[in-house]
This record gives C-alpha cells, sequence and structure tokens, in this order.
C-alpha cells in the first residue's frame, strides 16, 4: 500500500520503500498480535547458560583433564528447576542443590557425596575437585568455558561445554 505511493517518487528514495514495508509488517503484527523476533544471522550460536548446560571439567587445580572414549570425563550439570546439581569426578558422584545468593555471580553448592568408586590414579583429581566444588563462591562464563571461582574470585577449576558426540 505505502510502496505504491513511494514507487513514483523514484529511485533516490528506495531507503523510504524499505523503511514503508517494515512499517506494513510491524503494524500488520501488531494488529494480529503476533511477535516478530529477528535472528543476527544464520547459525549464529548463543552463549552456554549456567543452567541446564553439560559442562566437562577441563582443569582443576594443577591437573589438566583429558577426555576420550574410553576415559569417564568428570562433568557438572546444574538444572534450573528446583536448583538441583550433579556432578561426578572419575570417583565420586555429588548431588545436591546450588544457591546464587545476592549479586550476579555469585554460586555456592550444598553437595552430597552419593557414591564412592575406587579408583587409584585419579583419587587426585577426584579430591581437588571435590575440594573445589565445596569453595567455589562464584563463577564467570567466558565463551563456552565456565570458570567456578573462590571467594577471592580466584579460579578453583575450569569447565567447558560439552561438545555432542
Amino acid at each position: 500500500m505505502f510502496r505504491l505511493l513511494f514507487t513514483r517518487a523514484g529511485r533516490g528514495i528506495r531507503w523510504l520503500h524499505r523503511l514503508a514495508d517494515a512499517a506494513c509488517v510491524g503494524l500488520l503484527a501488531s494488529l494480529l498480535g503476533v511477535t516478530i523476533i529477528l535472528q543476527a544471522g544464520v547459525g549464529s550460536t548463543a552463549e552456554p547458560t549456567l543452567t541446564d548446560t553439560h559442562w566437562t571439567l577441563e582443569q582443576v587445580g594443577r591437573h589438566h583433564i583429558t577426555s576420550g572414549k574410553h576415559v569417564d570425563t568428570p562433568f557438572l550439570v546444574l538444572q534450573d528447576r528446583g536448583q538441583r546439581v550433579h556432578a561426578e569426578s572419575r570417583c565420586q558422584t555429588f548431588v545436591g542443590r546450588y544457591t546464587q545468593p545476592g549479586l550476579p555471580q555469585q554460586l555456592r553448592f550444598n553437595l552430597h557425596t552419593s557414591d564412592h568408586r575406587h579408583c587409584n590414579a585419579d583419587s587426585g583429581i577426584s579430591q581437588d575437585y571435590a575440594e573445589a566444588l565445596a569453595r567455589t563462591r562464584g563463577e564467570t562464563i567466558e565463551g563456552s568455558k565456565l570458570v567456578l571461582r573462590d571467594l577471592q574470585g580466584r579460579p578453583l577449576a575450569r569447565l567447558r561445554t560439552a561438545t555432542p558426540s
């Protein structure tokens, strides 16, 4: 409708065509009660969120974690619903709840060890991971990485989003 009015004005006002078309679409959408969501780019990926993301352990203390098909990689999952947490090291399983008191990026775990598996080689990793979870008071997400931090903001453990297999 608006396009016909501007078409006669010539090529110099093509941008008005686009503006008029966008206004018509917006007006039609609001009349119909439809919300239009514009996507920034095809194939763009959103950054991971703290909750409902499967985080795999990359580093804890001085230990760098290697993952592979035949190796159980320690992980952490914080469920938004019920603020539940499930974490596993290669030797232990932890379940419980988490809280985010006060300011954003604060995080605390209230965990219970539900399972002890026998392991020798990775007991240091499991102990350091359990200690890091117990000392966690904050977090930051840097791209696809989650950093658990202590009260002074020092990193305790680094995790990454799990890649689909």
